[in-house]
């Protein structure tokens, strides 16, 4: 049969997915809301005998920077998870394999950090203006990108929920999230590209069409998320085919934020998605 028919694609595709994981390239650490620390993440991901690892945190290189200092056989890519509005919406966009030294990149997660305290705060008052007994609360340095996992905690501990789960249930999810006003995500996309980096589409729900690929790789985005514990096979499939359409490359992860979590190497990235990306 002919080279690119829909069988030899199939066949292509099915022996490419009884690979293992070769890198896992969306991960948090406890410096924003995950449960791991750096250290921990590399052990989990030489574990899972990975290639390749991106720490990508929300808003922040502090743990990247932190795993930087360790020595494990995994290779390390800098990498975070930006927060940014997009035609009227919050969307989270990965920066992968960037100048993690770059001024420009830094400043910006500086100032989305300040952002995501004044967010933070801003939700713990509208939870005692509703009753909840909440103590008082610090922002300590080795958590620099606050979020709503942190707040769950606390509502834990002030005993207003039972469990994480709970908290989320009962006070998080039905609650509307202060404003906050991210970068747009073009000018997002631009900083992580001028620090040498790839910009891409993290966990695009089933929202995102083909056009709206269009439109983010006019405005510089050279990469989407197709693989994810979100994203079904079918939805992978399609998701691929686009960016194959579109010149776009293939990244994927896990988005591991610790135990009850998809484990690290969970998902993400085969060899031959992994050779493509890193050439």
């Amino acid at each position: 049969m002919p080279r690119g028919d829909p069988f030899s694609e199939l066949c292509r595709r099915t022996a490419e997915l009884s690979q293992p994981v070769a890198a896992d390239l969306h991960v948090h650490t406890h410096a924003s809301d995950g449960d791991y620390t750096p250290s921990q993440v590399l052990a989990f991901a030489q574990q899972a005998k990975l290639k390749a690892v991106a720490i990508t945190d929300h808003d922040t290189l502090a743990g990247y920077d932190a795993a930087s200092e360790h020595g494990f056989r995994v290779q390390l890519i800098p990498g975070v998870e930006i927060s940014t509005r997009w035609n009227g919406r919050d969307t989270h966009l990965l920066g992968l394999g960037f100048d993690a030294h770059g001024g420009p990149l830094r400043q910006l997660l500086k100032h989305q950090c300040d952002l995501r305290r004044e967010r933070y705060h801003g939700m713990r008052e509208r939870l005692m203006a509703e009753g909840v007994q909440l103590p008082s609360v610090g922002l300590p340095e080795c958590t620099p990108s606050w979020g709503r996992r942190h707040l769950a905690q606390e509502l834990v501990r002030s005993g207003a929920a039972r469990n994480r789960h709970d908290a989320f249930q009962r006070f998080l999810l039905p609650m509307a999230m202060p404003e906050c006003e991210w970068i747009g995500i073009e000018q997002a996309i631009e900083i992580v590209r001028e620090a040498g980096g790839v910009a891409a589409l993290a966990h695009p729900g089933e929202t995102i069409i083909q056009s709206d690929l269009v439109e983010l790789k006019g405005l510089g985005m050279n990469a989407v998320e197709v693989s994810h514990p979100s994203i079904g096979v079918n939805r992978s499939s399609e998701l691929r085919d686009w960016a194959g359409r579109l010149g776009l490359l293939a990244t994927g992860g896990s988005d591991c934020h610790g135990p009850g979590t998809p484990a690290i190497g969970s998902c993400g990235l085969r060899q031959p998605d992994w050779e493509r990306l890193k050439q």
